[in-house]
């Protein structure tokens, strides 16, 4: 079925979108989960292509993100996909997301495929350069103790509700989407109590911006279960910080994801960098969240 899709020498055309307005954030940028579900979706078309039969949220179990641009409304967007053919990677998936009519490139993911892909074209080593990881390893996630505060007491989970019909695909799977929207509003909740507030942002005229991700899905959960979520900060830099989430099933403790998020503190009129604002910083040491540089 690979022949059904278009083709260039170096990809297969997976999947394409526009922004729409009720898709972007505060920021009036694209919405993180709507990144993963694209990626998403080209992973299942190409799951079901070279199959027959699409797995839903099973085509992988690990991919790892960058951002390099970002999609507003009303832009266009599409995926190009293809195999990874050399070095560490070999054996894996390349998606790249290209913006507007001169295909500028917006985002990319490498996964580790639970689909064949001999038949698929092998991108680049320009085409990959860009999606190799910078700040994060492009390895599943080990579920890890979380860290406790300096007298010993855990820190507290969040509760982050009910997984819904909606929010699994046709073999009853927490879809890739879904999750993301999940650690948005834990990571929100977390920040807060770290300081990074709506006043702070609104006085400030900065946000934050996760510039590289990765996300290990372990199933664990359908619809009906809840879940809640340990957050926490694992590295501090002077102009970067990493935040944790592991999401567990509350009734059984099985884990159900683990994402990790790179992300920049961004002047919001400048789209430039800043230093990470030494409240944050002082809030992570005092609870033993990361050590800085």
């Amino acid at each position: 079925m690979l022949d059904r899709l278009l083709r260039t020498d170096t990809a297969v055309a997976t999947y394409s979108s526009v922004v729409k307005r009720w898709e972007c954030d505060r920021n009036n940028h694209w919405n993180v989960q709507f990144y993963v579900r694209s990626f998403q979706m080209a992973s299942e078309i190409l799951a079901s292509a070279t199959t027959g039969e699409n797995p839903g949220s099973q085509s992988t179990a690990f991919r790892h993100y960058r951002f390099h641009g970002e999609l507003f409304c009303p832009e266009t967007m599409r995926v190009l996909s293809a195999r990874i053919a050399e070095g560490p990677y070999a054996g894996w998936v390349l998606h790249r997301m290209l913006k507007g009519k001169d295909d500028r490139l917006s985002a990319t993911a490498i996964e580790k495929p639970a689909y064949p892909v001999a038949d698929l074209p092998a991108c680049t080593a320009a085409e990959l350069q860009p999606a190799l990881p910078r700040g994060l390893p492009a390895a599943p996630h080990e579920l890890v103790a979380a860290p406790r505060d300096p007298q010993g007491a855990a820190l507290p989970t969040a509760m982050v509700g009910v997984v819904r019909p909606s929010d699994v695909d046709h073999r009853n799977r927490l879809q890739w989407n879904a999750l993301a929207s999940l650690c948005s509003g834990a990571s929100h909740s977390f920040l807060n109590q770290l300081g990074l507030t709506a006043d702070w942002i609104n006085e400030s005229n900065c946000n934050r911006m996760a510039v590289e991700m990765s996300f290990t899905l372990d199933g664990g959960c359908g619809a009906g279960d809840s879940l809640d979520i340990q957050s926490w900060v694992s590295d501090l830099g002077s102009r970067h910080f990493t935040t944790r989430h592991q999401i567990l099933n509350t009734q059984t403790g099985a884990p159900c994801a683990t994402l990790e998020q790179l992300l920049l503190v961004i002047d919001l009129e400048k789209r430039k960098p800043v230093t990470v604002p030494d409240f944050l910083r002082e809030a992570a040491r005092a609870h033993g969240l990361g050590a800085p540089e």
